[in-house]
């Protein structure tokens, strides 16, 4: 996605990069399983390296290695993850859909992706249904490697962990009138507001000659 990059996939050219820098204490709050298994280990083996033994900074070095590829990965995703436009359908619980094109260049596969977020107590600002959300996503590749598409992506939402509120607004005012009324169209389109993935658009795009060709 960008040659900076350390864990993410350089072949693949973002075409709205996040460009935003995160607090680490507000993700860890937002997010503290993988922190905090991640980092408790390698706090305790620090210490009983310089208590006991030599020996255990055998074992502090791949945890710190982990901790540092984990965080790596994480910054990574905001900076140059692909931007994307969110907006509050539910606020019990608070459920986002943003809108995104799971295409790698050949034909066009419109999605709308539902996602679960944590209390609204530790956003900037109150939410209400409406609100527009800036979030920055990476892709996943599908099952079956024959499909010319991605399988799915997992957009994150940038105002509660931005370090500057500033960038969060900005990035979310870089968005143009057309994406958030293709947006607001894909939602219309739902049936449910359940948490996942939902196709749009699968008459009029790339999707109606996949299910072709491969009826589910």
């Amino acid at each position: 996605m960008n040659d900076e990059s350390v864990t993410l996939d350089d072949s693949v050219e973002t075409p709205h990069p996040g460009g935003i820098t995160i607090n680490k204490l507000r993700w860890i709050l937002r997010n503290p399983f993988w922190p905090l298994l991640l980092g408790i280990p390698l706090v305790l083996a620090c210490a009983a390296a310089f208590m006991w033994h030599w020996a255990i900074w055998l074992i502090v070095v791949p945890l710190f290695g982990l901790n540092l590829l984990y965080w790596r990965r994480i910054t990574e995703h905001f900076r140059f993850g692909d931007a994307n436009p969110g907006k509050v359908v539910s606020t019990d619980p608070i459920l986002i859909a943003v809108r995104s094109d799971l295409t790698i260049g050949y034909g066009s596969y419109p999605v709308v992706k539902i996602v679960e977020e944590a209390a609204s107590d530790r956003w900037p600002t109150p939410l209400e249904v409406g609100h527009r959300v800036a979030t920055v996503a990476l892709y996943a590749r599908p099952e079956d490697q024959t499909l010319m598409r991605w399988g799915d992506f997992n957009p994150k939402p940038v105002e509660p962990i931005a370090v500057r509120p500033e960038d969060a607004h900005q990035l979310r005012e870089s968005f143009s009138d057309e994406e958030w009324d293709l947006l607001d169209r894909g939602i219309a389109e739902l049936s449910d507001l359940t948490v996942g993935l939902h196709r749009i658009e699968v008459d009029t795009s790339t999707w109606a000659a996949e299910h072709k060709l491969r009826p589910q």
